[in-house]
């Protein structure tokens, strides 16, 4: 029973690992959940009527961002599978796997980091109507995923 049950659960982990991570839909397990501005912002850029020098620091922000976050995704996500196969098919235990379980912490308390700075970029980029649109953009995008959900 105990061989069933650790062959489905390598099956289900294959297949989560192989459907979890498309386009920028990382699924880090971060502690924090922090929304993601620029799916507010860009879909609806022309009604925020950014000033000239608003626009070029998001356009720094917007072409930035992604390439040190996804850089960091991308090496969280591959220790993850490193450390799902250490454990689930060679049996290493958290001892064995020190280093890298803790090159993972720190990699996950970067990107939330750098989420956060750049949460407090946009914040301080914009003015209080702008910042008050953000969010309302933001809140439809949590009710959509929450219906898609049921």
């Amino acid at each position: 029973m105990k061989k069933i049950t650790a062959a489905v659960l390598t099956v289900a982990l294959s297949f989560t690992t192989l459907f979890a991570h498309k386009g920028d839909n990382h699924n880090m397990g971060l502690v924090l959940s922090l929304p993601h501005p620029m799916k507010a912002i860009l879909p609806n850029y022309a009604a925020y009527n950014f000033t000239q020098e608003q626009d070029a620091k998001m356009q720094v922000i917007a072409n930035e961002m992604p390439i040190k976050m996804h850089a960091k995704f991308d090496e969280a996500e591959a220790l993850e599978k490193e450390i799902r196969i250490a454990v689930m098919r060679d049996g290493k235990t958290r001892e064995d796997l020190t280093q890298k379980l803790d090159r993972l912490h720190t990699l996950k308390r970067e990107i939330t980091d750098l989420h956060i700075d750049t949460l407090l970029k946009i914040r301080s980029i914009m003015d209080a109507k702008q910042h008050k649109m953000m969010m309302q953009y933001l809140q439809q995008l949590q009710l959509k995923k929450a219906q898609h959900k049921h």
